[in-house]
């Protein structure tokens, strides 16, 4: 892939932004109480947080919701931050600085390296001096106390809500971070999703799925809680564009992708770019396209069979074509003029970057399409 998780542009983005529209007269008095015990605060054998009394008597007139707000904010505030700004001095050179971009990119671990590649050259006569900026970027949250208040917040939203930290077998609800998770639990295997955050609403709309695909009965759970939740909708529908390209690779779909979520417009998310009517077939591989520890398409033609032990296809790479389309998902009513004049820009974007795409794949979504005998379009 050629895009990577951009830390620095999602703490901006949705962690900041949400810590801010918090109540701080709610908000302050917990963050400051959990500073002021931060050291006596241990989690216990679960990996839990157990609030003492003083705390549970602070948030007993807080709303579910706001509780679990607060402890999403507070724990990706911390887990999130971008890091220090870092200044280095050298006698006899210009001054360096290292802009905080996120982990693992952070303004610390830029200078560090800085350091590290000075010290290979015995010319200094003094030691480099390193500044770090005076004041913190975003709310006053030592990382210690941003996971220490969200896990104790996360430990009284499971007694509110009655669901646990794990689901043990079959399936059920979590509550970490702030965030109702949905999760399997089998002899062999365990997997879970976010469905919206925390709340006895949220729960009773997710309580009315119960479909035999796990992945379906997510994907309507975040939907429909999605839908009236502004701050759910904030954290958990169209993660892609908390993405940025990753350094010293080509630009390919997982940047259109990325770039495509950026746009002004609140019709569409875009998911991924998809192969889609191959011809002949997908070109398959077998032994023969081996070469030492990598993989050569052209070494061998294609290993495809109709049948076991029958004749392989064998026509070489380049006579295997496809088409590529762009899949989309309305995650917002029909508006015939905003979803022509979207594409149109993803169209353009497309282009622009060297990236073929030939049509758009419509995901399956709460807001159908309209269908031409129906609506006329």
């Amino acid at each position: 892939m050629a895009t990577e998780f951009d830390y620095a542009k999602a703490w901006r983005g949705v962690a900041l932004p949400e810590w801010e529209s918090l109540p701080q007269d709610v908000v302050a008095p917990l963050a400051a109480w959990t500073h002021k015990h931060n050291d006596e605060l241990k989690q216990d054998s679960s990996c839990d947080v157990v609030p003492p009394d003083e705390f549970r008597e602070l948030v007993k007139d807080i709303a579910s919701h706001l509780l679990a707000r607060i402890a999403r904010a507070s724990y990706f505030c911390g887990h999130w931050y971008p890091g220090d700004t870092v200044t280095v001095k050298v006698d006899g050179m210009p001054d360096q600085v290292f802009v905080a971009e996120g982990y693992p990119h952070s303004g610390t671990e830029k200078a560090k390296q800085y350091i590290e590649r000075l010290a290979e050259y015995p010319v200094l006569e003094k030691e480099p001096e390193v500044q770090k900026v005076a004041k913190r970027e975003g709310p006053n949250l030592d990382g210690r106390v941003s996971w220490r208040l969200a896990h104790m917040c996360d430990w009284i939203l499971r007694q509110r809500l009655g669901v646990g930290r794990d689901v043990k077998s079959g399936r059920g609800f979590m509550v970490h971070d702030g965030g109702l998770r949905y999760g399997r639990s089998t002899r062999d295997s365990w997997s879970w999703e976010e469905v919206g955050l925390a709340s006895e609403r949220n729960l009773a709309i997710c309580k009315e799925h119960r479909d035999d695909d796990f992945e379906q009965c997510c994907e309507k759970m975040r939907e429909d809680v999605c839908a009236i939740d502004q701050h759910s909708r904030a954290w958990f529908v169209n993660k892609k564009r908390w993405y940025s390209h990753k350094e010293g690779t080509k630009y390919n779909g997982d940047d259109l992708i990325q770039e495509l979520n950026e746009l002004d417009q609140r019709l569409f998310e875009f998911d991924r770019v998809d192969a889609i009517n191959f011809h002949p077939h997908p070109f398959m591989i077998d032994n023969r396209h081996f070469d030492g520890g990598t993989i050569n398409v052209h070494k061998a033609g294609c290993g495809y069979q109709e049948r076991k032990f029958g004749p392989k296809c064998d026509l070489p790479h380049d006579k295997h074509t496809c088409e590529h389309a762009v899949m989309v998902k309305l995650i917002a009513p029909f508006e015939e003029a905003e979803f022509k004049r979207i594409l149109q820009k993803a169209v353009e974007i497309a282009k622009a970057n060297n990236i073929q795409i030939e049509g758009f794949g419509f995901l399956p979504s709460k807001f159908p399409l309209p269908t031409k005998e129906k609506e006329g379009v």
